[in-house]
């Protein structure tokens, strides 16, 4: 469904996006400098908010947002807006020249670039806004230059290059997840786990069948010490969200 927005407060030029689940940012250059905005999406006057600009002022090239970061990048320059702290912050230097001013997001906390490396190679790079860490992807051929278009396809790239017969060629890529299967000794390990937890219920339900109750069996016969207790209810409540989820959380909130 299509809804008006408000207008931007300001005439703009190199104009550049960018939008979450939650936010649209907008950066570009006013009569009297930089600009960097925000909509505020109110439901019942949604407007523009002001934000701080970024510093230098530079023309932005490209602008990207996944999570609580904004990726902009000026030149070779890479300049971070952190919506927890609302601050600038400068990002590890591109590796390369953009071949052409797209950033493509992807997945939670990534961002596509197309960008033409020291060596000369044309290359795809992935931007990892939380820990702030280029990665080369996929090699683009040969013939990329900076007159190639680029756009999300799926999940990777699309790439238009001229062909200089007043045509347009096409490659596209796309990131794959890699698979890990289980081994025969992955195997083994599972079903003789689940053996033994068969067999250890079996031998004491075999034991205690005729004396035990339902209070002995769900309270231990009150045999269980206090420390053993306590460790197996915490060991319970820890998962990967615990040694994963949550420092990634701090690590990009501070």
């Amino acid at each position: 469904r299509m809804r008006s927005l408000p207008p931007l407060p300001d005439g703009l030029h190199a104009v550049r996006g960018a939008a979450t689940d939650s936010a649209v940012f907008v950066a570009g250059m006013a009569a009297d400098g930089a600009r960097f905005l925000r909509l505020v999406d109110d439901a019942k006057s949604p407007h523009w908010e002001t934000l701080p600009a970024w510093p230098g002022g530079a023309a932005p090239s490209t602008l990207a947002a996944r999570g609580s970061v904004v990726v902009l990048t000026t030149g070779d320059a890479v300049l971070r807006w952190s919506t927890a702290q609302a601050a600038w912050s400068r990002g590890a230097a591109m590796p390369g020249r953009l071949l052409a001013d797209t950033a493509i997001p992807l997945g939670q906390a990534n961002a596509l670039y197309p960008l033409r490396s020291p060596d000369g190679g044309a290359r795809i790079y992935s931007y990892q806004t939380i820990t702030d860490a280029w990665t080369p992807l996929a090699t683009l051929p040969s013939d990329t230059g900076t007159n190639a278009v680029f756009g999300p396809w799926k999940n990777g790239w699309l790439a238009l290059h001229p062909d200089g017969a007043g045509g347009w060629t096409a490659d596209a890529g796309e990131i794959q997840a890699g698979r890990y299967l289980l081994k025969p000794f992955d195997w083994i390990v599972v079903v003789t786990y689940l053996a033994a937890m068969v067999g250890i219920g079996y031998y004491f339900y075999r034991r205690d069948r005729r004396n035990a109750s339902t209070s002995t069996f769900f309270s231990g016969g009150r045999s269980i010490p206090f420390w053993a207790a306590g460790i197996s209810l915490y060991a319970a409540n820890t998962s990967s969200i615990s040694f994963i989820a949550i420092p990634a959380k701090a690590f990009e909130s501070n």
